[in-house]
């Protein structure tokens, strides 16, 4: 059985954690001279960040039970992720008919893991939309089922 407060706990050490690699990332690039290993690494960095606010974003779960999203919000933020939405279709699209003109095997796997984070955000962020959208307010339960529904 889980202890709420020690797994909160350690997920507040996490999130410094992850802060801690991303200081290091910033003090690790700061006298990089290549711009391509430069990039790569402050890309880590963001995830690392990333993984911050999941780990934030779990707390808030385990502490929160007020729906994260109001009835008032809904329509607003419906707005906001369908524009969201078409983007990240674009990003598909246009990374889709790209890839196959790609010749360097290293720049083709980077363009494959780009892809699969668009795809993955796409399919998250429409599952949120048919969600706001309905008569419901969006509530962590829910969102949380969403997120991690394909783990």
């Amino acid at each position: 059985m889980e202890d709420r407060e020690a797994l909160i706990e350690y997920l507040k050490h996490m999130i410094a954690h992850e802060h801690a690699i991303v200081k290091a990332a910033k003090e690790t690039v700061k006298d990089i001279k290549s711009e391509f290993v430069k990039q790569l690494i402050e890309s880590i960095s963001l995830d690392s960040l990333k993984h911050a606010l999941l780990f934030n974003s779990i707390i808030t779960y385990m502490t929160s039970e007020s729906p994260f999203i109001s009835e008032d919000q809904r329509d607003e933020i419906g707005k906001k992720i369908k524009e969201h939405i078409k983007l990240e279709n674009e990003a598909i699209r246009g990374l889709s008919e790209k890839l196959p003109q790609i010749v360097d095997p290293n720049v083709e796997t980077m363009i494959r893991y780009i892809l699969t984070d668009e795809r993955r955000h796409h399919r998250l962020l429409r599952q949120i939309y048919n969600y706001v959208n309905q008569e419901e307010t969006l509530t962590t339960e829910v969102l949380w089922k969403l997120m991690f529904k394909e783990v």
